[in-house]
């Protein structure tokens, strides 16, 4: 039998929040951003926006981490999404922002959690930013995404494993010589 006990434990114990990483880049081409992450076969997004292309990911949560942030400990940074965006600061400084974020729970109506900012250059953190700052002046794609108010589908997003890993490093391939993909080799 359950008791109203075992609830609140088990309400205080499972992981409450959806955590949503988003990878910002000043990269405008959608294209080459998508085929350089379908080589190395991740499982993400890429979405345009008005500063560049945003990659978008699922993360795990774990219990602790929602524990932690209640008794005021900083939550680690996703290990998947710091290591893509670690991956990705060697082309560009980039701003990894996690977002763990619940709706509706039993004593805070709306939505409620904590969003973090870091930004990455050079494969490596460089510092904490202001989530809140970022999240203003980003285009509101962004927002919308860290909400889940909007999936990447709805924004012209990309889904990155639907890429063919051959034909990426093609494309790549193709890029990287000053060919325009998709051109005919024949008609150079």
């Amino acid at each position: 039998m359950t008791t109203d006990w075992d609830a609140a434990l088990r309400d205080l114990t499972e992981p409450q929040s959806n955590a949503v990483a988003l990878i910002l880049t000043p990269i405008r081409e959608i294209e080459v951003v998508a085929n350089l992450l379908a080589v190395q076969e991740q499982d993400v997004w890429v979405v345009p926006t008005f500063a560049g292309v945003t990659v978008y990911m699922q993360v795990e949560t774990a219990a602790e981490d929602d524990i932690n942030a209640l008794l005021g400990e900083s939550r680690p940074m996703p290990g998947a999404a710091e290591d893509l965006a670690m991956q990705m600061s060697f082309m560009a400084p980039v701003v990894l922002v996690v977002s763990w974020l619940g709706k509706e729970h039993s004593a805070e109506p709306g939505v409620s959690g904590q969003i973090t900012a870091r930004r990455y250059v050079g494969g490596k953190f460089d510092k904490d930013m202001p989530a809140g700052l970022i999240i203003s002046t980003a285009d509101d794609t962004v927002e919308k995404l860290l909400l889940g108010d909007v999936t990447p589908g709805e924004r012209d997003g990309v889904d990155v494993s639907k890429i063919d890993r051959a034909g990426a490093l093609k494309y790549l391939q193709d890029a990287m010589s000053g060919m325009v993909p998709g051109d005919n080799e024949d008609e150079i």
